[in-house]
């Protein structure tokens, strides 16, 4: 008998000694998280807290043998190991020597009356880091308290080392259903499983469910159940389920999203694209460089009804991983996810949709999708279809078109654009091939007047420049003296001399002032058109090159007023005897009297746009 009773202690002892070797825990520690401002108290007494919060969180979850905080301190403190070299070679082989397999790092920093806090997860066999988060959040008590309680929460929910969970084997693990009839609960997060019970209107708790754990629930009568998970971190999902039919049905709610792929790629932007889930709260999109989980990005709340998302400012010959979540509810995400990676390349720098917008007499206008950022755009003409041969030439660039100027008319460009990135060039655009148009700059308008400028396509409802006959040319005065109107400066652009002109009368209508040059150009009816107007700077410039200088428009060699005011004293005019534009008070070299708004008469010669 006795011997019979040691022996079937010694196979109990046997089966716990192997039991307890099946469940042995990864060894984990919690180290201390660094700051960035020693000096202030606050936040070196709130550091300690977001540790111990962290290792406690930890400590509940059952999945690591977590080291005591005074046993790591003293350990560190003994292998003169510093937190913030803990990462190097030396450091981690002494680390390995203790059986630590992992350690959790982090940062407190203050940011004004805010705190950005990190948590990062460092696997000591491989030394890098196999997973990170952080979180914004105020730093007053309660504020601290539930940014950390968030963030230990998500944190603890997602530890992933490059794809792999790190947990222990005593973890539960779905299985399939072995009910004839029911229902088939599965969930990746775990929590606590209830059933709504229609006579109590209330939910019946019918089971405690661990991370990626299952539930059957046995039902044999047709009806709508009303299922909810409720989650540790208090938020909770409702799934109504029709029975209808003896059988079971599967209840998942961690499902995820399907046919997670790269929908299209630019230079330096990804366009993913999956199917939509029908549950939870939308859905979180990580990326990282692959191999670099450190450096993980994460997209939140993405709507549920969304099926694409485009990430930009991504590094060219880069290989990333992206990975695409369904959130279960506000807080926790399914541990179910899909990834791909991919390789960008320099070569996929390359413009998009560029299109001919207009082409006029010396300029050419395109027109570009804009998909990427932090990108400079270069551009390549030639009067030959040879890349090798076209020039460097500059362009202007403003709300998704390019305009090239400075070009000639009646001649064909072949126009090419280049995207470069971190001084690296793309491939070039498809060829823009252009023939700028005939200018009619120098010949008769509508009313008798010479063109003085053409941009060789209607926009904004004009395409000329015309001024007005010599019949129509008078001399006045700007306006009065000691007022501000703000009517323009004599960097006003070509176009702008009408709205100009309009602001002056505008003034003139309210004030009861008298504006002889802008009125009387206003009230011009000359070839029955009264669209007349007091040209700016550069259109009597545009008057002075094209006309005045070709002895075209009969113009005095003296000073013409323009729209343009200089102070509450003082207007542009223009010099058609030197071509320059000036707001001098009195008299000019040549001895005119100029400039002063209320006293100096100049010539004024109205011009129009059609």
């Amino acid at each position: 008998m006795k011997r019979l009773l040691c022996s079937i202690i010694f196979v109990l002892l046997s089966f716990f000694s192997i039991f307890a070797e099946d469940i042995k825990l990864p060894r984990l520690a919690v180290v201390e998280f660094s700051i960035n401002d020693p000096s202030n108290s606050k936040l070196v007494n709130d550091a300690v807290a977001v540790r111990n919060q962290v290792q406690s969180n930890i400590i509940k979850t059952g999945r690591y043998d977590v080291i005591a905080r005074a046993e790591i301190d003293k350990l560190l403190e003994n292998q003169q190991i510093q937190v913030s070299s803990i990462s190097s070679k030396e450091n981690l082989k002494r680390l390995k020597l203790q059986n630590i397999s992992y350690l959790i790092t982090g940062t407190v920093d203050a940011m004004d009356n805010d705190y950005i806090v990190s948590i990062s997860l460092l696997d000591v066999e491989s030394g890098k880091f196999a997973h990170s988060d952080e979180e914004f959040m105020g730093n007053s008590s309660s504020a601290l308290y539930k940014g950390i309680q968030t963030l230990v929460s998500r944190f603890v929910g997602s530890l992933k080392d490059t794809g792999e969970e790190i947990i222990s084997e005593k973890k539960r693990v779905r299985k399939d259903s072995t009910i004839a009839t029911g229902i088939h609960v599965e969930t990746g997060l775990g929590g606590i499983l209830y059933l709504y019970n229609k006579k109590n209107y209330s939910y019946d708790e019918i089971a405690v469910l661990w991370e990626n754990d299952s539930y059957d629930i046995p039902i044999d009568r047709p009806d709508t159940y009303k299922i909810k998970m409720k989650y540790a971190d208090g938020g909770e999902l409702i799934r109504d389920v029709e029975f209808n039919t003896r059988g079971v049905i599967n209840v998942d709610f961690t499902i995820p999203p399907e046919d997670f792929k790269i929908k299209s790629i630019t230079g330096t932007t990804v366009t993913l694209s999956w199917v939509p889930v029908d549950y939870g709260y939308g859905y979180e999109i990580s990326y990282y460089p692959s191999n670099l989980i450190d450096k993980k990005n994460t997209i939140r709340n993405i709507n549920r009804e969304k099926n694409e998302y485009v990430i930009d400012s991504l590094e060219p010959n880069t290989n990333y991983t992206f990975i695409l979540n369904a959130m279960e509810n506000g807080y926790s995400k399914s541990v179910k996810s899909l990834d791909t990676t991919i390789t960008k390349k320099t070569s996929d720098l390359k413009i998009r949709n560029l299109e001919i917008q207009n082409i006029g007499t010396d300029s050419v206008y395109l027109s570009y999708s804009k998909t990427f950022q932090n990108v400079r755009m270069k551009c390549k003409v030639s009067n030959s279809d040879s890349y090798e041969n076209s020039r460097w030439s500059s362009f202007d660039e403003k709300d998704n078109t390019i305009i090239i100027k400075n070009l000639d008319s009646e001649k064909t460009y072949y126009i090419w654009i280049i995207l470069e990135e971190k001084n690296k060039e793309g491939i070039p655009s498809d060829c823009i091939q252009v023939t700028t148009v005939k200018s009619k700059v120098g010949t008769k308008g509508e009313t008798g007047g010479y063109i003085f400028y053409d941009k060789g396509f209607s926009s904004d409802g004009w395409r000329y420049l015309e001024a007005a006959p010599k019949e129509a040319e008078f001399k006045a005065t700007w306006g009065p003296y000691n007022e501000r109107i703000y009517s323009g400066d004599e960097n006003d652009p070509v176009g702008m001399g009408k709205l100009s002109t309009q602001t002056i009368i505008n003034h003139m209508e309210y004030c009861n002032d008298s504006h002889p040059a802008a009125s009387r150009c206003i009230n011009c009816s000359f070839g029955d058109k009264t669209d007349w107007f007091l040209p700016n700077v550069k259109e009597a410039e545009l008057m002075y090159r094209n006309l005045c200088q070709k002895e075209l428009g009969d113009f005095e060699k003296s000073s013409y007023w323009t729209s343009c005011e200089r102070d509450i004293n003082s207007a542009y005019g223009y010099s058609f005897r030197g071509g320059y534009s000036f707001h001098v008070w009195y008299t000019d070299m040549w001895g005119a009297n100029i400039g002063a708004k209320g006293g100096c008469e100049c010539f004024v010669r109205p011009v129009r746009a059609y």
